[in-house]
């Protein structure tokens, strides 16, 4: 069985950045499974309704279909891990197939705080950064990546994203084996952690 990694902390943290690092530590013997390519499928909603939903809660994410994934990747098959489209919020026709390896890096801001998924890791990374940081990091991902205004990120950070975290995501830094300071050199974190997994 792959040794099962996960990796959480507050958006703009650097959970994403971290967690490509690692897997490119550890080279061929590692995959990364982002937690939001499983935000739910909303095709159904219009672009509005879809643009109002709160993507920072954990009931945003689809877990039956991420599970599913997770336990066939664990058993040892070949998965095929949905993408999702930030600039639409919605499920695209894409999948991006992930080949059994060693090691299982999974991240996202839920990872440590569902119980069930934390108790299939075998180590817990969460990253920890300041809410200045985190919205700095944010407003120039979506704003450049995503297409979305800035007026709206602060808005979304501030009424959705921060309370949220400080609800279910601060909390699971607890289930933490080791804590990374989200302005760390996370190449240089990431060249540590991969020699511990080996």
């Amino acid at each position: 069985m792959p040794l099962m990694v996960g990796i959480a902390g507050p958006s703009g943290a650097g959970k994403s950045t971290f967690a490509r690092l690692l897997a490119e530590a550890l080279g061929a013997d590692a995959a990364v499974i982002p937690l939001d390519a499983f935000y739910r499928d909303r095709a159904d909603m219009d672009a509005e309704r879809r643009a109002a939903l709160n993507f920072d809660h954990p009931d945003a994410i689809d877990w039956s279909r991420f599970f599913e994934n997770f336990m066939s990747l664990q058993s040892g098959a070949t998965v095929e891990i949905p993408v999702y489209d930030f600039a639409t919020h919605s499920r695209t026709p894409e999948t991006i197939p992930i080949a059994p390896v060693p090691v299982v890096i999974v991240e996202g801001l839920h990872v440590l705080w569902q119980p069930a998924l934390r108790s299939l890791l075998d180590f817990k990374v969460y990253i920890e950064a300041p809410q200045t940081l985190c919205l700095k990091r944010r407003l120039e991902r979506d704003t450049t990546e995503r297409g979305r205004a800035a007026a709206e990120v602060v808005r979304q950070f501030k009424t959705q994203t921060a309370p949220l975290a400080m609800e279910f995501v601060v909390p699971s830094k607890a289930e933490a084996e080791h804590v990374i300071s989200g302005d760390a050199d996370f190449a240089a974190e990431a060249a540590a952690l991969s020699e511990r997994l080996r």
